[in-house]
Formats: C-alpha cells, structure tokens, sequence
C-alpha cells in the first residue's frame, strides 16, 4: 500500500501579493560532456518554467484567498538506435547499412510508416501544469472554514511501453496524468478545551499509457552485424506495439472526517470517524 501527504504553507492574508517565476535551461548549462562522453550536439534539451502566485483579502479580516500556478515546458529528444557515426554505432551495437534494411523490410511488409523518423533523435515535447487556490472563511470568533483545489496535468510522449534498448517510434507510448482534489473543512473551538474538526474531501486522478500504433501486434528482430570496430554484435530491435499499452486507470474518493480532541489537563483525547467511498475502474493491455 501507499499514501500521499500534502503540505499547505501558504494562505491569503490582508496584504494583497503577487509573485511571478520564470526559468530556462538548455544544453548550453550543462557540462561540455555527460557521464556517457556524449557532447552537447548529442543531448540536446530545453526546458522552460513559469509560475505565478497571488493571494489577499475578499473581506478584510474575514475571508482571504490564494492562487498559484505553475508550469514546465520540457523538449528533450529521445535518442534510440542513434548511428549517425561509427562511434554512435559501436555503442548501439549495430551497424548503420543493417538497421536501413531492417527499417526498409518492417517498411514493405509489416506496414511500418517510413514517412515518420523511427529511429534516431527523436523530437519529444512534455508539459506539466500544477494549480492550487484556497479559500479561508473566518465565520465567527468559533467557527472557521476552507476550501482547497488542487490540480495537475502531465503529458509526456514516447516515454512507455518499450522492451528493448533500441525501440522504433511505433513501439512506445505517451504516458498522461491528471489528477484534481477538492477539500472543504469547518473548524470550530468548543469551549477553551475542545476542538472540533470536519472535513469532506473528493478526488479523481486519471492515468493513461496511448500507443503510438493501436492496434499493431509487438515484434522483436535480432540483427547481426560488423561494426566499424571490425567487432561482430548481435542486437535485438522491438517494432509494432507494446505490451503496456494502451492502458487506462481512473480512480474518484469521496471522504468525509469528522474529529473531536479534548485537552484534559496532560492528556489529550481524540476521538473521530474517517469514512471513504473509493470507485476504480482500468483498462489493461492483454
């Protein structure tokens, strides 16, 4: 089993506030050279970030409200069965004249689309996106109540479904997530001793794997060839499908908490109920 905990620091206040983030890195940042030896041209990414956050009073000493949003642009190709040098080749393990043909066959009799780059820096874009509001409601000098959304969107293609090192384009997946929470909860002081707490919250949360061929059965090629090294190498190339894909959970839970504490003088006694209706429903690659 498994659990999340979320962590709020930061609410309204009577000041009105605003902020505004922005970040950029690119290849150029990084080290001339990776862990892999691999120079820049090889590696290339741009990643670009934004946030904002705003919050201040509705009424004044009442009821304040915070925003804030943030948002990642990540363009990192992927690189899978890369020969453009004889360096390149020695490290995939399969020589550039062999890989042509095997793409040529998949190409005249499984039906592979050769109008679409399979092999090689492959161009990939992915977006995350988070937002957040809260609300406070200071009802009475008793009773105080909020309410929290929370959401979030990640899309990122080409990223799942693969079996082998070297995986043309129609064998992977693009992976999705998105998830949203709404939490409302009434806070009341019941004499100078007790506190009583209810909270009612709802989420849903979506994950999907989408293959880049529907439909198409997965096949794995073992490729022998010289390298430029004059060494001989055996390799394993995956086309078609995947065996993860498609694949599409979603999940809702609708909780409702009620708790009651008491401090009697060094003990403090707590006493509640936490209820949960939680619905399900997948779809997996057989």
């Amino acid at each position: 089993g498994g659990g999340q905990i979320a962590a709020v620091t930061r609410s309204g206040t009577n000041t009105v506030e605003a902020r505004l983030f922005t970040g950029f890195r690119n290849e150029h940042l990084s080290a001339a050279t990776d862990f892999q030896g691999r120079n820049r041209d090889a590696r290339i990414a741009q990643t670009f970030q934004s946030a904002f956050s705003a919050g201040g009073p509705l009424v004044r000493d009442r009821a304040h409200i915070f925003l804030a949003y943030e948002r990642q642009d990540a363009n990192e190709p992927l690189t899978t069965g890369e020969v453009g040098t004889a360096a390149a080749q020695v490290a995939t393990g399969i020589a550039r004249d062999s890989l042509t043909r095997l793409l040529s066959v998949l190409a005249r009799q499984y039906g592979t689309d050769s109008d679409v780059a399979q092999t090689g820096q492959l161009a990939r874009r992915s977006v995350s996106q988070t937002i957040f509001a809260r609300i406070d409601w200071q009802i009475n000098a008793v009773h105080r109540a909020t309410v929290r959304l929370t959401g979030s969107d990640w899309v990122s293609p080409l990223s799942g479904g693969v079996d082998q090192p070297i995986a043309l384009r129609e064998a992977r997946a693009g992976f999705s997530s998105r998830e949203a929470q709404v939490l409302s909860s009434l806070t009341s002081h019941v004499g100078a001793s007790a506190l009583n707490e209810v909270q009612l919250a709802f989420g849903t949360s979506r994950r999907a794997l989408t293959p880049e061929s529907p439909g198409v059965p997965r096949g794995f090629v073992q490729v022998r060839s010289l390298l430029p090294n004059g060494i001989t190498e055996n390799s394993t190339i995956q086309f078609g499908g995947n065996r993860l894909a498609p694949d599409d959970s979603q999940e809702w839970q609708l909780q409702l908490i009620d708790r009651f504490t008491v401090q009697r003088g060094r003990m403090l006694w707590t006493l509640g109920t936490d209820n949960s209706l939680v619905g399900t429903r997948t779809l997996i690659a057989e």
